[in-house]
Parts: C-alpha cells; structure tokens; sequence
C-alpha cells in the first residue's frame, strides 16, 4: 500500500517541475577577454599584480509569465553596477539586452600566479606572445523582475578571462638613429 501512495505522491512533483522550468527568468551573457600588457620578468617570478581590468559585456535577459525586466546588476570582485532596463520599450517575455563596459581596479584583484610565460632573456620568440587566464574572476549578474504583485531576482555567474599579452622590452639599439654624415 506505501507503494502505491509513494507513486502518487511523485508524479505530481516531476509535473511540478517541468512546468516550472518552462516559466522561469532567463539570463544569457558573455564577456570578452581583458587583455592586459606585462614585460619580461625574471624566470623566478611566481605572481602577476594586474592592472585595472575593463571586460566588454552582454546580457541578454528574458523575465517569465507577466514581469518585466526591472533592472540588471553586474559585480565583479568589489564593483558594482546597476543598469535600469525598465525604460526598455519590450513587453513581458520580451528580451532585454545590455552591452556594457566594465572596469574592475587590479587591487580588487588577487595576483595571477603563472610560471614560464614571459621570461626576460627568452629569445625563443621575439614577437608577443599570448597566455589565456581561463575563469580568472567571475562576474555576478542578477535581473530583477517585476510585476504589480511580485518582484523575483535571476541569478547568473560568467566566469571572465584575461588575455596576457607578453610585450618584449625594446631593444636600445633600435632606438638610435643613423649618424648622418
């Protein structure tokens, strides 16, 4: 007999479910690398301070049933911001799009540890080269969603990258010119 009252009890709860998946906010978002400039170091440098970062962002965002987007906050590391989409002229389940530009201060920031990238008196390459810091810092995305009875916040997170740029010191032969003679 538990059987019997067991199944009864579950069907309704995966029904439950489904129908709450097909009625929920939606958030989709993507950032492009920071690229930031380092010299060579010497080969026993374990740690990267990095500079201020500035990722380009957008978010595509969709409130569910009768909400509307209300607003869009981002934070990454100590910095927020928080963008008003309501003036957006889009009716509910409509999409809300956001591109923006965000600048996150390098102090905010723990040091990158890396290891053989960019070594001073390495001439195996003399052109920059490039490392990708995949996940490197996580940006925070929230949507706030409203209606004339009900606010709900969707919460997202989009692992950021950051492109090293290794920039080889300038040799200061090439700085000189020519004597003319």
């Amino acid at each position: 007999m538990h059987r019997k009252y067991l199944s009864l009890l579950t069907l309704p709860l995966i029904a439950t479910g489904v129908a709450y998946a097909d009625n929920e906010h939606r958030v989709s978002s993507y950032a492009e690398a920071a690229e930031v400039e380092i010299s060579p170091a010497p080969r026993d440098r374990r740690l990267i301070r990095l500079p201020e970062l500035e990722f380009s962002m957008r978010i595509d965002a969709t409130c569910a049933g009768e909400t509307q987007a209300q607003s869009i906050s981002i934070s990454i590391a100590d910095s927020v911001a928080a963008h008003d989409v309501s003036a957006q002229e889009v009716g509910p389940t409509d999409k809300v799009m956001l591109e923006t530009t965000f600048k996150v201060p390098g102090r905010q920031i723990a040091p990158i540890a890396i290891q053989g990238f960019c070594v001073s008196g390495d001439d195996s390459d003399t052109k920059a080269r490039t490392l990708l810091i995949p996940a490197a810092v996580a940006a925070n995305i929230s949507l706030r969603c409203t209606s004339e009875n009900s606010q709900s916040v969707r919460y997202d997170r989009l692992p950021l990258q950051i492109q090293l740029i290794c920039v080889p010191a300038d040799d200061p032969m090439d700085d000189q010119q020519p004597n003319a003679d």
